[in-house]
């Protein structure tokens, strides 16, 4: 590099950290209260002077790829230089997205890991947060091993990895998963709240990944969180990022408090649940006696189909569907001829259904929740015996009601016998 250029160079460097800075969040353990780290927020000064985020500079055209690459990493290297001073802060949370990470350079010479080497820093202390990994799944699989491998902990944040790529987010291993609250609170009413909940469970349960909820600034936020089974949140609702670093303790007493106040809204929620899976039992047996009898048109239908209930069908051992499936409507039913020697031994529920075989006849068997391959909701299957070759299934959709019914039927508990 020409010495003009290399000065110049130089001379924007020792200029970035005046305008270009972190701040930190608090990460607080939802299960002792305490402060375990501290998310590194990039800011910078306006033309009032005031302080506000920089994450314009990755958003705006026009600006080199050169700048912000070292604008971000000079901003990493604060955050580091700081916790480098502090070994009692914790664990810092460093925010990369793979717009920056996808630069040759970046790629080949791994800064950040670099700079943790440099200043002495215990690897494990760092958590490498990677937002919107976007469709290249390969290039993210690339980033996780590469940052784990180096001692680090990696932590994804992208709500559509978990809604659509349910077996790829397990293969990842990612030590964190961050849920965003307010991103998943507006996507409830299109049934990815209950998705996402399956992945993540999926994800707890092969590969040991912790949920870290951000965006957390009121109790129903952090409530909400607790109902994802976080293990950390961070937001407003306990502090706003800043430079200085609130005391370990600073939240205990608030956090232990919300602890308290959702196990008992949990407990409530579960004596409502108990109420409707025993209403859900009742209707299996009318359903199975009024098939029997042939007074299938006897029944309440609107209170049915108020408790979520879809559809009824009959299948033999094997898994073979007998006759069509009967479906459900607020004013009566419509049979589905085309479901006729459809095979069901595939889905979630059959095997464990079998079990019925061994049982008293009426006896009822509840599924764990699933998610229907169909339609995407939130899904429980009864089945009981209705001969001694057949088994009558019963299809509830829980999707409107998950806070209720999530929290019993949870995915790889045991199926509830009724």
């Amino acid at each position: 590099m020409p010495a003009y250029k290399h000065s110049a160079f130089t001379q924007i460097q020792e200029i970035i950290p005046k305008f270009y800075f972190p701040e930190y969040q608090p990460v607080v353990d939802t299960r002792t209260g305490m402060i375990t780290g501290y998310e590194s927020l990039m800011r910078c000064v306006d033309k009032h002077s005031n302080k506000v985020s920089a994450a314009w500079l990755f958003q705006k055209e026009g600006v080199h790829d050169w700048i912000q690459l070292e604008i971000d990493r000079s901003v990493r290297r604060q955050a580091l230089q700081r916790f480098a001073r502090d070994r009692s802060a914790g664990s810092l949370h460093l925010n990369i997205s793979p717009a920056i990470l996808t630069q040759s350079e970046c790629l080949s010479r791994q800064p950040t890991i670099d700079m943790v080497q440099q200043l002495g820093i215990n690897p494990a202390r760092i958590v490498i947060e990677i937002t919107e990994a976007g469709e290249d799944l390969e290039l993210l699989k690339f980033l996780v091993k590469k940052y784990q491998r180096s001692g680090m902990r990696v932590a994804v944040n992208d709500l559509k990895l978990a809604n659509e790529h349910v077996q790829v987010l397990s293969e990842l291993k990612p030590d964190y998963f961050i849920l965003n609250i307010s991103e998943i609170n507006n996507h409830v009413r299109l049934g990815v709240r209950n998705q996402v909940s399956l992945a993540l469970d999926l994800a707890r349960t092969e590969a040991g990944t912790r949920i870290l909820c951000e965006g957390v600034e009121t109790e129903e936020d952090y409530f909400c969180a607790l109902g994802f089974g976080a293990a950390q949140v961070k937001g407003w609702l306990f502090a706003k990022e800043a430079i200085v670093f609130p005391e370990k303790t600073a939240f205990l007493t608030d956090v232990l408090s919300l602890n308290e106040e959702f196990a008992e809204q949990r407990r409530l929620k579960m004596q409502r649940h108990i109420a409707t899976r025993n209403l859900w039992v009742k209707w299996l047996k009318l359903i199975a006696l009024s098939r029997a009898n042939q007074k299938l048109d006897e029944i309440n239908f609107k209170a049915l189909v108020k408790l979520g209930i879809v559809r009824c069908y009959v299948c033999n051992l094997e898994g073979k569907q007998i006759g069509g499936s009967i479906n459900f409507k607020p004013n009566g039913y419509i049979v589905d001829a085309s479901s006729r020697n459809v095979s069901r031994k595939a889905r979630p529920y059959f095997a464990m259904a079998l079990q019925l075989c061994a049982m008293k006849k009426g006896k009822t068997l509840i599924s764990n929740i699933y998610s229907d391959q169909v339609t995407r909701q939130a899904c429980i299957t009864l089945s009981m015996m209705v001969g001694n070759q057949k088994i009558l299934f019963m299809d509830v959709s829980v999707d409107e009601q998950s806070g209720d019914f999530y929290s019993v039927h949870r995915p790889g508990a045991t199926l509830t016998l009724a």
